[in-house]
């Protein structure tokens, strides 16, 4: 996941052009972004420097998306879609699980090898344990530093 959607990122920057994000959105939000590689300031409009809930409320929103993503997905659906599709299921639901995600269609290129992958590894080791760690990890490792650091400020 990690390696692919870096180099990826790319055809996120490229599809914004083509299909904008919604501007009601906050920065944090828009995909393929051009990233400054500064620390910043705010978060959702609210500063960050000393305001530790922030990071609590972040940990437990990316607990409950991550886990609740993983467990109906990889926990429910792909099991139910292995009796249907046998070995190559892990196909058809990565590819889901990627369309899932069209709420921010720039994504699409950059997470679908990744998609596909946790599909892969769910179905072959029939544990959903690793795709959870993966996507916590994923999803959440380099924003909670991003935060940290901020409210250290």
């Amino acid at each position: 996941m990690m390696l692919t959607a870096g180099p990826l990122s790319f055809f996120a920057r490229w599809l914004t052009t083509i299909i904008p994000p919604p501007a009601y959105w906050p920065p944090e939000l828009k995909g393929g972004g051009a990233a400054t590689g500064a620390i910043p300031t705010e978060f959702m409009g609210q500063q960050l420097a000393g305001n530790w809930w922030i990071l609590i409320t972040l940990l437990v929103s990316l607990s409950i998306a991550t886990f609740g993503e993983e467990f109906w997905w990889r926990g429910y659906i792909l099991p139910r879609q292995e009796l249907a599709f046998g070995k190559y299921t892990w196909l058809i639901h990565g590819f889901m699980w990627a369309c899932f995600h069209l709420f921010a269609p720039w994504n699409f290129f950059g997470i679908l090898p990744g998609c596909l992958a946790l599909a892969y590894v769910t179905q072959r080791l029939k544990n959903t344990w690793p795709a959870v760690i993966a996507h916590g990890l994923a999803n959440g490792l380099l924003v909670l530093i991003v935060i940290l650091l901020s409210i250290f400020r």
